[in-house]
């Protein structure tokens, strides 16, 4: 009946929120104690609840994914915030010429590339330091920006002839 009164009888003497279940205040007061018995089998990490635990372990797996890119992510809320930059126009100028995934930044691209095409890159069809060629969309569909030669020494734009742009990064 707590549910529907909203009477909250546990308080917590550390810090004086109430709950209305004991079970819910008995993990609240776990938050408290300094006593880290959930351990986490993929890393040194320990954590003081069950739930903490649970979360973190998400760290590692990533069970959720962007539906517009299949970026990973720890958590939904995650994905959420994630999911915004896809709603800003001409945010993601890098795109994949193996399959279409775009991103906002050269690294990201990268990062991608060496992960989702990582049979390319280990069977020496994509140099991932020096002879990157893919097409980048700038915004207007008169002009293509087209990232070449990803070298780090070098980052500079050459204004070429055709008004498009050719940008090494490093």
């Amino acid at each position: 009946m707590r549910t529907h009164t909203g009477a909250r009888p546990y308080t917590c003497p550390q810090c004086g929120k109430r709950f209305k279940a004991h079970s819910v205040y008995n993990h609240h007061l776990l938050t408290h104690s300094e006593v880290r018995a959930y351990k986490c089998p993929l890393c040194p990490k320990a954590f003081k609840t069950s739930v903490q635990l649970a979360g973190h372990k998400n760290s590692h797996t990533k069970p959720f994914s962007c539906t517009q890119c299949n970026r990973p992510f720890a958590s939904l809320y995650a994905v959420r915030l994630h999911t915004e930059v896809h709603l800003r126009e001409n945010i993601l100028k890098f795109s994949c010429s193996l399959c279409g995934a775009s991103y906002a930044r050269a690294f990201a691209l990268k990062d991608h590339i060496k992960q989702a095409h990582k049979d390319a890159v280990d069977n020496n069809l994509i140099d991932v330091k020096n002879d990157w060629s893919m097409r980048v969309q700038d915004g207007d569909a008169d002009d293509d920006l087209v990232v070449i030669g990803l070298d780090n020494q070098l980052s500079q734009e050459i204004e070429t002839e055709s008004n498009a742009t050719e940008m090494i990064i490093p």
